[in-house]
């Protein structure tokens, strides 16, 4: 249960960073300042650091801002590099400790691949991390 219940955590914290970053991505298209785009940038990084999988969200956003959104390309961009530039860091530790998180993930997948330690969380194994 206790397993479980550590699971449950993570799901809602990242179900709530989405709706975070969703609601701050209204605001900002709405307002349009630089504060709803820095406030937009830290959720964004929050999530990104929640489960690596905001990516897709993001992505999304992305889209939403390229196509309907025209003016606030610019914004986008950089807070979208800066995103990257911030979660850089995890992504290089995650790529050279590789071989420890396949050991580590070995007596439930057999041999994982890479996608599988990046989806880990996903398929809730997130105790693991």
């Amino acid at each position: 249960i206790h397993n479980y219940a550590q699971d449950s955590r993570y799901y809602v914290l990242w179900i709530f960073s989405i709706l975070l970053l969703h609601l701050l991505i209204l605001k900002a298209a709405d307002r349009n300042t630089v504060k709803s785009w820095i406030l937009y940038t830290a959720a964004s990084i929050f999530a990104l650091y929640v489960s690596s999988f905001t990516g897709i969200i993001i992505i999304g956003h992305f889209l939403f801002v390229w196509f309907f959104h025209k003016y606030m390309r610019i914004r986008l961009v950089v807070s979208n590099l800066f995103d990257f530039l911030v979660y850089t860091p995890w992504l290089i530790t995650l790529f050279n400790h590789t071989s420890y998180i396949k050991g580590s993930l070995t007596w439930q997948l057999g041999e994982p691949g890479i996608w599988e330690v990046l989806a880990g969380p996903w398929f809730g194994m997130a105790h693991i991390f």
